[in-house]
């Protein structure tokens, strides 16, 4: 892929900035290192608050559309505007490093926003179970920290506790932007220059929070079984194509669990990505029905000895991945994220052939090594009972 790409420093803030023709929108992507896993349990809720204040007073909202979303390790927002607004983006990134405060009635209508999420999130137990995985399997890792805040924790949030956690959280240098569209790249490092403040201090990291207990949620009935594989590191550019199309090729369909679970009468009711800052988690489930003995042995199998993929499934992941690529690069919300997975170390640069220089035996062998590393666990009850790996 032929971009006009600037790379650059504004105000501390590592940014990406791309002439993209046939995106006809600015869009810009700010990645901040700081999720539910930075609350303290005593403000826990915290980063999701947040970031619901930071949309709603985010300037020039006339002419920008900013979406959010809070994982355990970050916080993302999207910003799209017409080409013409592309000073109103800028603007808008700006003022979401800007700690100011916010009334009462935006501070109880945010509030109210947040419990109506968790709410929905509570009739839907299978959005669990990939949390519960991580936490169960990998406990060590980023992406393991349980999220667990309650009605209570948020009601009990007060509008001085937003603002001294944008303060410490929301900086320049503990960031990464991206931002694309027709536009000249150079123009538009210079309109961010006019709106991303220097950093007034140091980064200091706060002293970790104290252990807590993770409050379970009842997993519900939808998976019967549920196996989670870790992603290995991966420093090159190279390496991180191959995981990508490693991933794809264990997970995707045709591939190799999918082909597993087909060949025991079911296919799987559930995938998720739990992407951390140095590894990401596959997690995969499967229903409830006369298949689960068999597959669960033949999954316990496969983490000792990997079933090998054949050329067809490999061919396949290869067309599934090339594809996907091809079509992300037409939209610039999906070009943004791939650049700024590439910025942020978790992703390849997203050019086609990259990923087509990975030979068939480093993606087979990576998946092999995931699968080898994966941990598998029935339900039931509601909860991840006991670890079938024939060990």
């Amino acid at each position: 892929m032929t971009l006009e790409v600037r790379q650059a420093r504004v105000g501390g803030l590592p940014v990406v900035a791309a002439r993209v023709p046939w995106v006809h929108q600015s869009v810009a992507m700010l990645h901040v290192n700081g999720g539910y896993g930075a609350d303290r349990p005593e403000r826990a809720g915290l980063a999701h608050l947040t970031e619901h204040v930071c949309v709603v007073t985010t300037a020039r909202r006339h002419a920008v559309r900013v979406f959010a979303k809070t994982d355990a390790v970050c916080t993302r927002y999207l910003l799209r505007a017409a080409p013409e607004h592309a000073a109103a983006v800028a603007g808008a990134v700006g003022s979401l490093f800007t700690a100011d405060g916010h009334d009462a009635q935006v501070h109880g209508n945010e509030t109210n926003a947040v419990l109506t999420e968790m709410a929905r999130l509570v009739d839907q137990p299978q959005l669990a179970v990939a949390p519960a995985a991580a936490v169960a399997g990998f406990p060590e890792w980023d992406v393991s920290v349980p999220d667990v805040a309650t009605a209570g924790s948020v009601r009990a949030l007060r509008a001085e506790d937003v603002v001294r956690f944008r303060a410490a959280t929301y900086r320049p240098d503990r960031s990464v932007l991206c931002v694309l569209g027709p536009q000249d790249p150079d123009r538009m490092l210079d309109l961010l220059a006019e709106h991303v403040p220097e950093p007034d201090a140091p980064f200091v990291a706060a002293s970790p929070a104290p252990e807590r207990i993770p409050l379970v949620q009842p997993l519900g009935s939808a998976c019967a079984l549920v196996l989670a594989a870790p992603t290995p590191p991966a420093p090159t550019e190279q390496d991180r194509a191959a995981r990508h199309l490693a991933a794809d090729l264990l997970t995707g369909s045709p591939g190799i669990l999918a082909e597993l679970a087909a060949a025991h009468g079911t296919r799987s009711t559930a995938f998720t990505t739990m992407v951390g800052r140095d590894r990401s988690l596959l997690v995969v489930g499967w229903p409830p029905g006369d298949h689960v003995e068999s597959l669960a042995a033949a999954l316990a199998r496969a983490t000792e000895q990997p079933p090998p993929a054949g050329a067809d499934l490999v061919r396949a992941t290869r067309t599934r991945v090339g594809t996907t690529i091809a079509y992300e690069q037409r939209s610039g919300e999906g070009l943004a994220t791939m650049l700024l997975r590439h910025a942020t170390g978790t992703g390849a640069w997203p050019d086609p052939a990259l990923f087509d220089a990975v030979p068939d035996r480093d993606l087979a062998g990576m998946a092999g090594e995931m699968l080898r590393a994966a941990r598998l666990w029935r339900v039931r009850g509601g909860e991840l009972v006991g670890e079938e790996r024939g060990r």
